[in-house]
């Protein structure tokens, strides 16, 4: 499927993300917020405008899920960058909203895939993401609980584990539904923002991690673009 003005918003996003990370170095080494404040809050409108440029696919419901995800993102990416305490909870059901409906959008644009797909495969598309989850929450699970401070955060999280798992096991699912390329894209894209928010939750809750927002923020920019774009070119298999 041939989407419009896809060099045009390739740029303009790959060039607000990287002044946005040029921005995290600058505010990890002290010196100023100005880029992460300005450039942050509007990663999710460029990919919403590119969705907008080509609003013919928006008559499929699943891509206007994907559409209204884009929104709870900006409203993820715009509490977390204050790195407020009080704010954290808010970043946090943000971004759950938004992998709920990456679900649904998964799910909408993949009725044959589930079809054909057998429960066997089903089975063992899923084990990989349910061993991670429970593992990750297990390492979690000390480090979150010792502190009374973040103690009442372990359910939270581990709700947002299991979400963002199930949101890997259904972009996995599309192996029988999609073309190839959308296949790939949605996939890599549900894996680095598996690995983005592994790492949020690591550096905030076990040690913090050397580089963090580079390697946190270059994961999430390029998986967000592309589930959008693997999204955006989906085609049912025949």
């Amino acid at each position: 499927m041939k989407l419009h003005s896809t060099f045009l918003f390739t740029l303009i996003y790959a060039i607000v993300g990287i002044i946005e990370m040029v921005g995290e170095m600058l505010r990890d080494s002290g010196q100023t917020v100005a880029f992460v404040y300005t450039m942050k809050p509007l990663l999710m409108p460029v990919l919403m405008g590119w969705i907008l440029v080509n609003r013919e696919l928006l008559k499929e419901k699943f891509r206007q899920f994907i559409f209204v995800s884009l929104m709870f993102s900006m409203a993820g990416d715009i509490f977390l960058m204050f790195l407020r305490e009080e704010l954290f909870v808010f970043g946090l059901a943000s971004f759950l909203f938004a992998h709920v409906l990456y679900i649904i959008s998964f799910y909408k644009s993949n009725s044959l895939g589930m079809k054909v797909l057998p429960v066997g495969g089903k089975i063992i598309f899923a084990f990989p993401y349910a061993f991670f989850v429970t593992g990750f929450l297990f390492i979690l699970k000390d480090h979150i609980l010792s502190k009374p401070e973040t103690e009442p955060m372990f359910i939270p999280v581990m709700v947002y584990a299991i979400v963002i798992g199930t949101m890997g096991v259904f972009a996995s699912w599309r192996v029988r539904g999609t073309n190839q390329h959308s296949f790939y894209m949605v996939l890599v894209g549900a894996l680095l923002f598996i690995a983005s928010d592994s790492m949020i939750a690591i550096n905030k809750f076990v040690q913090p991690l050397p580089y963090a927002s580079i390697f946190i923020m270059s994961t999430y920019i390029i998986a967000q673009y592309f589930i959008v774009r693997g999204i955006m070119i989906h085609t049912p298999s025949r």
